[in-house]
């Protein structure tokens, strides 16, 4: 058990840590799938979390909703950033980003383009 919470501080400090500290808005450069899936896993895991409270703790609703916005707020830079990178490690134009704002259809695909098989 110990291991895997090495492991978790790990990758937490090396990835995502690491993107938001040297590059915020670097929007310059490739990334990887295994760098761009491990920042998105801890992303979405941070606000799984924040969900969660919000559910348990109701009367603390304001508050959690307040950090939630602050949180996204600050990390929707970087997010866009490293978005940018995995499309070009894919190259495909960023420009296909924008159809995230396409609902469900658009973000699927999006999804899709940012999965695939990285530059050899």
């Amino acid at each position: 058990m110990e291991f895997y919470i090495e492991k978790a501080k790990e990758t937490i400090s090396k990835n995502f840590i690491e993107i938001i500290k040297t590059q915020y808005v670097d929007f310059k450069g490739k990334t990887n799938f295994e760098k761009f899936g491990k920042y998105m896993t801890i992303y979405s895991a941070m606000f799984s979390i924040f969900y969660a409270f919000n559910y348990i703790l109701p009367s603390l609703n304001e508050l959690i909703s307040i950090l939630s916005m602050i949180t996204s707020l600050a990390l929707l830079l970087p997010t866009i950033a490293i978005s940018v990178r995995r499309m070009r490690d894919v190259k495909i134009s960023p420009w296909y980003l924008l159809f995230i704002f396409v609902p469900i259809i658009g973000q699927i695909y999006v999804i899709t383009l940012l999965c695939g098989e990285s530059e050899k």
